[in-house]
């Protein structure tokens, strides 16, 4: 019977060793992914100056800043060293949803798609499959990659936005 009893007790040590060795794995993983996540929201954010009109207040993001008029963003263009100004807009996918302390908002990204994007990092927002926006589309969106996962998206899908939104049902171009 003591044999028995020994042999249990190993085998629960080598489970638990096994089980705290996925778990750190699943940590590790976990973080390369934030790391990743927060150098590329660096890369993004230091190779351009934003600029936003008044909105609610510090804290709130440019999420919610108010829209320049176009007299300020002719203003800004014309400051001596200034590359490019381009016009953009930045609201959350579902606002009903509080997104405080988190990193992943769902947000709609509206762009000047005549103006050259002005950031010293990014030319133009990299596409993994299909492709950016072009002269004359109408009722197309451009999905980041996770977002078009966890809607079962592929390039060419359909989608239409939450409830009470105004935007009409899209088709997914790129990811």
């Amino acid at each position: 019977m003591k044999p028995l009893r020994v042999l249990r007790g190993y085998l629960f040590t080598i489970i638990g060793i096994a089980i705290g060795v996925a778990g750190l794995v699943a940590l590790g993983a976990m973080s390369e992914r934030i790391v990743r996540f927060i150098e590329g929201g660096d890369r993004f954010v230091l190779g351009q100056i934003s600029v936003a009109g008044r909105g609610m207040g510090m804290g709130t993001g440019f999420t919610a800043g108010g829209l320049l008029p176009a007299a300020t963003i002719r203003a800004i263009a014309e400051v001596p060293g200034v590359s490019g100004v381009q016009a953009q807009v930045m609201l959350p996918l579902d606002p009903s949803t509080s997104q405080f302390m988190t990193l992943t908002q769902e947000l709609i990204l509206g762009v000047d798609l005549a103006v050259p994007m002005p950031n010293r990092h990014y030319r133009a927002l990299p596409v993994r499959a299909g492709r950016f926006f072009r002269d004359g589309d109408r009722r197309v969106a451009v999905v980041g990659a996770s977002f078009a996962a966890s809607r079962g998206l592929g390039v060419g899908g359909h989608m239409s936005p939450p409830d009470g939104a105004r935007l009409g049902r899209r088709t997914a171009h790129g990811g």
